[in-house]
């Protein structure tokens, strides 16, 4: 457009050499020149527009783009805070409800399954020194605390126990006997009848924690008697 505008302004002006300022080409001529240049500016200002209009075209998009963008991580942030939330309470709900079901077995051993165990009939009537006492028939073991293969008793749940024996001793004998609890000695005697065959009973109560356990020990050689009236017995209870 400048360069066309150009090329008419010299030409006006050449012609206009020969015709005086005020015939009517030179009029025309002016009256042109003010058109081109009426026609360049409201080209300029058309550009101008449109570049802006461009312009802000682009930056909209720019904002929209951003703005979806914006809306997409946050809706993504939304939905990971909303997944580990519900893990969260699933897993909170999971450990309470395993919390819950160990109360109750607990109070429900507590209350419905006690520890008690009675066992008879010794394996040797002649022990030996340092020797532990075998009862093979078991009576009662609720808990299955007691080792009938062993003699050993051996604690399930931790708590206060107290346990009793009955030996039967020949007459004119004398057996020693101890109680023992993890090598701690609860109670320790001896039984004697000058005149006849007896039984006679001793009890021991000790603190046992889960595993700890409990036998009879005959720390010297000594004879029993063992029949149909004649128990040997080991017995124990939580209490």
């Amino acid at each position: 457009m400048f360069t066309v505008f150009t090329i008419l302004s010299a030409i006006i002006t050449i012609a206009s050499a020969s015709e005086p300022q005020c015939s009517r080409f030179h009029y025309e001529e002016q009256t042109l020149l003010k058109m081109l240049k009426l026609e360049m500016f409201v080209q300029k200002m058309k550009d101008e527009l449109e570049s802006t209009q461009q312009k802000v075209l682009d930056k909209l998009q720019d904002l929209d783009r951003d703005k979806t963008q914006f809306k997409l991580e946050l809706e993504a942030d939304m939905g990971n805070i909303k997944t580990e939330f519900n893990e969260m309470k699933e897993k909170n709900e999971a450990d309470m409800t395993e919390y819950a079901e160990e109360v109750e077995k607990i109070k429900e051993s507590a209350i419905s399954s006690p520890v008690v165990f009675q066992a008879k009939d010794v394996t040797d009537t002649s022990p030996g020194k340092d020797h532990t006492l075998v009862f093979k028939t078991t009576m009662l073991n609720k808990g299955n605390g007691y080792d009938n293969s062993t003699g050993i008793f051996t604690a399930p749940v931790s708590g206060t126990y107290l346990f009793t024996i009955q030996l039967c001793v020949p007459v004119n004998t004398s057996p020693w006997y101890n109680i023992v609890a993890e090598n701690k000695l609860i109670q320790t005697g001896y039984f004697y009848d000058r005149k006849s065959n007896s039984c006679h009973t001793a009890d021991g109560i000790t603190i046992l924690q889960a595993e700890e356990r409990v036998w009879i020990n005959i720390p010297y050689p000594s004879k029993l008697k063992q029949g149909s009236e004649y128990w040997n017995s080991f017995s124990g209870v939580l209490i």
